[in-house]
């Protein structure tokens, strides 16, 4: 008889492999870049190994993916990656015959590059640790995140040059902290000219930072130290949400002239009842429902969620028997979404206050101009909480971990917060 369940754990196994991997970016003075090991767990998810071993770009086979053996050094080298790749693959097959999921932070947890004795022939600098942060963080994060990391770089390498400020890890300090935080807020010059980021963006990048140094104390690269001058700052901001009847008129729309705008249309309605961020709603796929449910793994944190399929949804997804629009790109969504909108006559007045040091500035814009790919996800939380829906249950699918963070994130202004108590108190 044949065990089924083993059966399964070999087909899970078929799906994973291992591999080398080398960019051809981001080299070394000498021309040489970093060799890393990746796992490739799902199209998604496939983050990296750090085998410590660098290479010549000029002796590396990017087409096969291996060391030539013309490196001088390729006895030495390929003896390190080659154990490196294969503690990964013993992870791998080791899970697998136990019947456990070899998930990215499974095998990233049960990886010890210390057994391996790899050391560097000098200790790192900031910006090298910086980059080796970045690189390791692929396939464990999301894309976007990674590019969060990338602008945090540019950043500190345009302060270090424009201030004359030197970073290293014994110059991040208070004063150097005050110093970065103006020029970020005041002085950095934007694509479109204008001067100063916004306040969460510049909070974004402190998290960031703390996230890096964090990163570097924990492989015991720099002492541990106190961050807590590393001041995270936010403001609230702006973003709107769809009630149920402007959701109801974008849906009941007609597009006949604009063909081409229906799966954008579509999709974005797939968004508002689904509340997903737009890198999952727009990779749904067939295999993801399973009768009155959405079954799906989270990119951004990798955890599974089951979400109920609403009868506006599955108006939507029966359309297209069940196989969504997908490939669609953010910029392209979110320039498209807007004219929907403004066709669709969401145009109440909203207005805008920006903060810019102490001074506050108002401007007026029609709502429209504001719906974008997470307006999708606001509006979810927001209407599911007006229907009554326990905010633990939305909590579940938002993936909030307080009750706090969720109703700052939902839009509930004081006059609907005080027409939701006299319902519930059948007035």
């Amino acid at each position: 008889m044949c065990d089924t369940n083993l059966l399964s754990l070999s087909n899970i196994k078929t799906i994973k492999s291992v591999t080398y991997f080398v960019r051809k970016t981001r080299l070394r003075s000498d021309n040489t870049t970093p060799i890393y090991i990746k796992y490739n767990y799902d199209r998604n998810i496939r983050p990296i190994f750090n085998t410590g071993k660098f290479v010549n770009v000029k002796y590396w086979d990017y087409t096969n993916s291996r060391l030539k053996r013309s490196d001088p050094k390729y006895a030495e080298t390929y003896a390190v990656i080659a154990a490196v790749k294969e503690r990964v693959e013993k992870l791998v097959d080791q899970a697998i015959i136990n019947g456990i999921d070899p998930t990215a932070e499974y095998v990233k947890l049960n990886f010890d590059a210390k057994v391996l004795n790899v050391s560097e022939d000098r200790p790192k600098g900031f910006f090298e640790m910086l980059d080796e942060f970045i690189e390791s963080s692929e396939g464990r994060v999301i894309p976007h995140v990674i590019k969060d990391y990338e602008s945090l770089r540019r950043h500190l390498k345009d302060f270090q040059k424009k201030k004359r400020v030197q970073l290293t890890f014994d110059t991040i300090d208070y004063n150097n902290y005050l110093k970065l935080n103006k020029y970020l807020k005041y002085d950095h010059v934007k694509p479109d000219k204008t001067k100063g980021l916004a306040i969460n963006t510049v909070g974004k990048h402190f998290k960031n930072l703390k996230a890096f140094i964090r990163y570097c104390q924990k492989r015991k690269v720099i002492e541990p130290m106190d961050l807590s001058f590393l001041k995270v700052e936010k403001e609230d901001v702006d973003s709107i949400y769809l009630n149920e009847n402007e959701i109801q008129k974008i849906e009941d729309l007609d597009l006949s002239d604009k063909p081409e705008w229906k799966e954008y249309r579509d999709l974005f309605i797939i968004g508002c009842e689904t509340g997903l961020r737009f890198s999952d709603y727009s990779d749904l796929r067939k295999e993801h429902f399973d009768g009155k449910f959405i079954r799906k793994r989270i990119q951004k944190t990798h955890k599974s969620v089951v979400i109920p399929i609403s009868e506006r949804l599955r108006r939507i997804l029966e359309q297209y028997d069940y196989n969504p629009p997908s490939g669609i790109s953010l910029t392209r969504f979110n320039k498209i979404i807007k004219k929907i909108g403004e066709r669709a006559e969401i145009n109440d007045s909203v207005v805008l206050v920006k903060k810019h040091g102490t001074e506050k500035k108002e401007t007026i814009v029609e709502k429209y101009e504001l719906i974008s790919s997470h307006t999708c996800r606001r509006s979810f939380c927001t209407n599911q909480f007006y229907k009554g829906t326990s905010t633990l249950l939305i909590r579940k699918i938002s993936g909030h971990k307080t009750e706090t963070s969720f109703l700052k994130y939902i839009k509930v202004d004081e006059e609907d917060a005080a027409q939701k108590m006299l319902e519930g108190w059948g007035l």
